[in-house]
């Protein structure tokens, strides 16, 4: 079967049809459908430890309405994040399902696409509205650019072990820290899921089969997501640019968000997810050409 399915990984969806009858059966089949951005658009859900802002002065001198905001923004950032990995999510199990050519396969990726449609409905019913520019965002245009290039085991590769192995680590940090009893629960369902995304991959990747084109495109899409991990914590320190150093760049507090310390720490995790997958080869590549260092992003 061709790997070049005509599928787009939607970020931002074109269209809506009212069908309520269509509602109902979504309704009846999954508790959080309907519950999509009915969230209040300041409602905070990780404390400044949890996100590292207590290490930064100026965040400390700042007020407690300038606070709020900042850990609102953070609150926000990090679900519209998940939020669009989870809708890509449903595009990527929908074409593993197609590119199947075992039963055992199709019924794993049919079981797979039905949850990332119920993790996706539960991370929006607390975002506070639909995120417009989720395409301009150079990670989910990445995302959304493997998922329709990709292949079934380049797709293997990147989406189940190398992300969703990084996912793992990202999401029990956030269940663990989230101040909210109901979405630390969803995040606790994602988990149990994702975790067997990712033993699955592990289980069905199988390098030997790649021919040089997609042993290339997965090494690219590795070079680019760990450049872009590389280059730091650039989502929480332009919030705080935003709010308390207007006209510096945001790296002005990378130095305070422990940059130079906790870069390379997830640089480390990120390598060791590829190695234990199976991905040694891609592994060695990387590593002599120095991408799991920070000097990478300098």
């Amino acid at each position: 079967m061709s790997a070049n399915l005509d599928v787009n990984a939607w970020m931002n969806f074109p269209n809506h049809r009212d069908n309520k009858v269509l509602e109902g059966i979504l309704k009846r089949s999954n508790k959080n459908y309907g519950k999509a951005f009915s969230a209040e658009s300041d409602a905070i859900y990780w404390s400044a430890e949890s996100l590292g802002l207590d290490r930064v002065k100026a965040y400390r001198d700042a007020s407690s309405e300038i606070q709020n905001k900042i850990l609102a923004d953070c609150s926000y950032a990090l679900l519209r994040e998940a939020f669009a990995i989870e809708r890509a999510g449903m595009a990527f199990a929908s074409k593993m399902v197609l590119l199947s050519d075992d039963l055992e396969s199709r019924i794993l990726y049919s079981q797979f696409a039905a949850q990332e449609a119920a993790h996706y409905q539960a991370i929006a019913a607390y975002i506070p509205h639909e995120p417009s520019d989720l395409a301009s965002d150079p990670f989910l245009g990445l995302l959304k650019a493997a998922i329709e290039e990709g292949d079934r085991m380049t797709l293997t590769l990147i989406i189940q072990v190398f992300l969703e192995g990084w996912g793992l680590l990202h999401y029990k940090k956030l269940q663990k820290d989230c101040l909210n009893p109901g979405l630390a629960d969803e995040f606790r369902q994602i988990l149990q899921d994702e975790a067997r995304h990712h033993g699955s991959g592990i289980a069905l990747l199988n390098l030997d089969s790649l021919t040089d084109d997609q042993r290339n495109h997965g090494l690219r899409t590795l070079k680019s997501l760990l450049s872009m991990v590389a280059a730091g914590p650039w989502s929480v320190a332009t919030i705080l640019q935003r709010y308390l150093a207007e006209g510096e760049s945001p790296t002005v507090f990378f130095s305070e968000l422990d940059h130079v310390v906790e870069t390379p720490q997830k640089l480390q995790q990120l390598r060791r997810i590829l190695q234990v997958g199976g991905a040694q080869c891609f592994v060695d590549q990387l590593d002599s050409e120095k991408f799991f260092q920070l000097t990478v992003a300098q």
